[in-house]
């Protein structure tokens, strides 16, 4: 069949998403190795041994001051160029066929980190009913899916939402983000978690503000341990 391969590419060229430059026929990834090439993948850097934060060693001064209050925390990339760029287009940009490609990634983070294995159950951070209209789909809910059937954990996406509309984090600073936050997630039907470890997934985790809400209302709702894994890490 890679005759039949190769002539379909001929008539129908296939493009990387980010430089819009032709693949070759037998890459059948969205992106072109040059633009891959950019991306700052984490598990090459020393990170904070806690959040995951690109460290020389050591706890980050978060994680010293106790300000994060989940247990473990890894990404995949710095929220810098193409990968910045490649989460906008899953994130905003309606390429929500990406979600297989970043499930990907996240599970390559699973596998070379074990505490995420004694993980109970997956839940993915919620968006708001107009969040999601609005978008078309719930992207950290495609994450969650993905991650779901390659690991064979439960998802309980009804267990957290959002009680509150939240507007954009992203011009926000560290300060107004915790006070933008505060209080915005609530658990319904926790009792399944008494006593649970849980795997929260998200998109990007900058301050932490989002993550740590979400953790809080976990926790308060008897979760025993909560470790986080997102496509994304902001400095």
């Amino acid at each position: 069949m890679s005759w039949l391969k190769r002539i379909i590419s001929l008539l129908f060229p296939h493009i990387c998403l980010l430089c819009e430059k032709p693949l070759p026929w037998k890459e059948e990834g969205p992106f072109c190795k040059e633009c891959e090439k950019e991306i700052k993948y984490l598990a090459k850097e020393k990170v904070c041994k806690i959040c995951g934060k690109p460290l020389f060693s050591g706890l980050c001064e978060d994680c010293r001051r106790k300000r994060n209050k989940f247990d473990f925390s890894r990404s995949v990339a710095l929220y810098e160029g193409k990968w910045r760029e490649i989460i906008h287009l899953f994130k905003y940009r309606g390429s929500f066929t990406l979600s297989s490609y970043l499930g990907e990634k996240l599970w390559e983070v699973y596998r070379n980190n074990p505490i995420y294995e004694t993980a109970d159950y997956i839940v993915p951070v919620p968006l708001t009913y107009w969040t999601r209209v609005k978008r078309g789909y719930h992207q950290t809910l495609l994450l969650a899916n993905y991650l779901s059937r390659k690991t064979g954990k439960k998802i309980l996406r009804k267990l957290l939402y959002k009680s509150k509309n939240i507007p954009s984090q992203t011009t926000l600073s560290r300060k107004e983000r915790l006070k933008n936050v505060r209080g915005a997630f609530k658990t319904r039907n926790s009792r399944i978690i008494k006593g649970k470890n849980i795997l929260l997934i998200d998109d990007v985790l900058t301050t932490g503000a989002t993550v740590n809400e979400c953790v809080k209302s976990l926790k308060k709702a008897g979760a025993k341990k909560v470790f986080v894994l997102t496509l994304a890490r902001g400095e």
